[in-house]
């Protein structure tokens, strides 16, 4: 006969080992959800940019790092390592931590990026980065943009010179009145004519997307430039409303919005063009009709100093930003013919420096090389023995001041010079003097006078993008 209390027990047993497992399993689901919560709440590092082993990377891209949570930022960028050791700008995009650099990095630099474990989230649970990162790239060769063609609506063009491959850039946006290059290379800024007038575009490197900043209803843009914190932004802006139309120069203060209007810039009633940074922000301008540059200091709102030039031609900066070159015509006493000479006008004691140190010489278009140690400039002599039809290219120790050719080809004048971020290679416009319906080229030379090369025919206003 069974016995029910044997049974009973049995079933009281194995319900004990049915509580028993599902509370493991519970256990262990719990455990589970625990852990991925944990593992979800452990920052991490989403993606880098530029990823690792980049090549021919532009030399003024600026270093990216997603994390999977909000960051705390002292912690993150002690622990940050970039090699070779390269002043920039560190910023936060959300979970995004940016580090820009002030200068290029030059062409053929191995990037080594590190960031080590122990960095730790903004908010709670505070965990922290559990490995270390490494990651590299290569930057590659600097290109040369180009406004293209000169004898109709131009557009804006990318040169490789490894490739010999062009691109042109604004396909879409219209025709290009002018452009510059941001300091760091980082962004390029487009003056495009329009129905109405003119707009500012901004394009962030060579494949980025063009961005409009700002439309002029009757108004015509030109020499677009920010300035190297990429806080304020300069142009010359002539108003087509009036019968006389007069050029000034606009600041847009970026660092409070593009929304904010721009301020005019103190003038003797116009024309004023060729806005130029210094490295310290201070805005260098032309006021043609009072035959002065001007300086303006954004910063304090005031006009800081003023110097005399009859030649009104694009002058150049020293690159610490305290000094200022230009060319200016000099009379001289034994009625000769009057000369152009480089003029250094140092901004803080007002002091003016004769560069040129000739008498019977026509310099112009000075252009500092990117290390500050060398002008560049063209030069004509002259005196009957020494003349040439066109400016040759000159270079100049601004230590010693002694100069010596560069380049010497007695039909051409050489002008609107334009140094490669390495300062290694020098662009150049050509035109034959001799041959009034030839057609401007731009070249490029090695910066000791070497490998000497037409690119383009047809092409005007170089510049350099890392």
């Amino acid at each position: 006969m069974r016995s029910f209390g044997g049974d009973f027990a049995k079933i009281g047993y194995n319900l004990y080992n049915v509580k028993k497992a599902v509370y493991s399993i519970g256990v262990i689901v719990l455990l589970i959800i625990l852990g991925g919560l944990i593992y979800l709440s452990l920052p991490r590092i989403v993606e880098v940019t530029p990823a690792d082993s980049a090549a021919n990377v532009a030399g003024s891209t600026s270093i990216r790092v997603r994390f999977s949570r909000q960051m705390d930022a002292a912690s993150v960028t002690s622990r940050l390592d970039i090699s070779p050791l390269q002043t920039g700008q560190i910023s936060w995009e959300n979970n995004t931590l940016i580090f820009t650099p002030l200068r290029p990095w030059p062409s053929g630099t191995l990037v080594q990026v590190r960031l080590a474990s122990g960095a730790r989230a903004f908010h709670f649970p505070q965990f922290t980065l559990l490995h270390d990162k490494q990651w590299s790239f290569t930057i590659g060769s600097p290109k040369l943009l180009y406004l293209y063609p000169i004898e109709g609506p131009a557009s804006l063009y990318v040169l490789d010179l490894l490739t010999g491959k062009k691109q042109n850039i604004t396909r879409t946006l219209g025709e290009v009145l002018d452009f510059s290059v941001s300091p760091n290379g980082a962004t390029i800024v487009i003056a495009i004519r329009t129905e109405k007038g003119s707009a500012i575009y901004l394009i962030p490197g060579i494949d980025g997307k063009p961005s409009l900043l700002r439309t002029f209803e009757n108004g015509q843009v030109t020499s677009p430039i920010l300035s190297p914190s990429q806080n304020y932004l300069a142009y010359a802006l002539t108003d087509l409303n009036k019968p006389q139309p007069d050029t000034h120069i606009w600041l847009l203060n970026v660092k409070d919005g593009f929304n904010v209007a721009p301020v005019q810039l103190p003038d003797s009633g116009g024309p004023v063009q060729y806005p130029l940074w210094s490295s310290g922000d201070i805005l260098a301008y032309y006021d043609r009709a009072s035959q002065t540059y001007r300086f303006y200091d954004p910063q304090t709102k005031t006009e800081i100093a003023k110097v005399a030039c009859q030649t009104g031609e694009k002058g150049s900066w020293s690159t610490d930003g305290q000094s200022f070159v230009f060319a200016e015509i000099l009379m001289p006493t034994d009625n000769a013919i009057p000369t152009s000479h480089l003029l250094r006008y140092t901004l803080n004691s007002h002091k003016i420096v004769d560069l040129s140190q000739a008498n019977n010489t026509e310099d112009a278009s000075p252009q500092y090389s990117p290390d500050g140690k060398y002008l560049v400039f063209g030069r004509k002599f002259l005196d009957p023995l020494q003349w040439t039809p066109g400016r040759q290219i000159w270079i100049m120790d601004v230590t010693t001041l002694k100069s010596k050719p560069l380049l010497q080809e007695a039909q051409f004048n050489h002008y609107d010079f334009a140094w490669s971020p390495a300062g290694d290679q020098l662009a150049y416009m050509r035109f034959n003097q001799g041959n009034p319906i030839s057609t401007p080229e731009i070249w490029v030379i090695q910066s000791d006078g070497n490998q000497d090369r037409q690119w383009i025919s047809g092409g005007y206003s170089p510049q350099w993008i890392p």
